[in-house]
């Protein structure tokens, strides 16, 4: 029967917090609820409403007001149920916050995607323009060259530094004349394009 002693401060951890909330009085507050719950998990099942009956009897017997023992576990019961109630808010708090979370980091992955993409399309077009660069610096090299075979020799023959600048000026009259085409071809693409 030392489960049915009276009990000063020996509380089970489990309780003793809620226990701690509320405020107890009289002979309930001494007994343990933890101890009362202890002792129902251990009553056998055959009989088990002669065995409660026992069990609620002899609490009783120890001058422990059974209406303030029902009393105190219906506050701690409420003290449970507002603190589950605020678990449940915090984790739907927390569940809304991951939400928004994954909704950002899904933005930040497509972003991401997206700007790799875009690096890669600059980089393979600078490369393309280095080596349209190289091709074209060849060709104009190869037409000046041409050219300057082309000029007839003189008896006076001309300082090389003026058959330069001649062979140049074409070459620039040349390139402008090629840009204006090109440039007249993109305005006409923009245009049939757009009807």
């Amino acid at each position: 029967m030392a489960l049915f002693q009276r009990k000063d401060t020996d509380f089970t951890e489990q309780n003793s917090a809620n226990q701690d909330d509320q405020p107890q009085q009289g002979a309930a507050a001494e007994f343990a609820i933890g101890d009362l719950i202890k002792l129902f998990h251990s009553l056998p099942q055959q009989n088990f409403d002669a065995e409660i009956s026992a069990v609620v009897r002899t609490i009783a017997s120890f001058d422990i007001n059974i209406e303030n023992l029902i009393e105190d576990i219906r506050n701690q019961e409420t003290l449970a149920k507002k603190r589950m109630k605020v678990l449940e808010l915090e984790i739907e708090l927390f569940k809304a916050k991951i939400k928004t979370r994954q909704k950002e980091l899904d933005l930040l992955q497509i972003g991401a995607a997206e700007l790799n993409k875009s690096k890669t399309y600059l980089e393979q077009g600078l490369k393309r323009i280095g080596e349209e660069n190289n091709s074209f610096t060849q060709r104009v090299n190869k037409k000046r060259a041409a050219k300057l075979k082309k000029i007839p020799e003189l008896d006076n023959p001309m300082p090389i530094t003026e058959k330069i600048k001649i062979a140049t000026s074409k070459e620039i009259d040349h390139i402008n004349k090629q840009s204006k085409l090109r440039s007249l071809r993109n305005k006409f693409k923009k245009r049939f394009a757009r009807v």
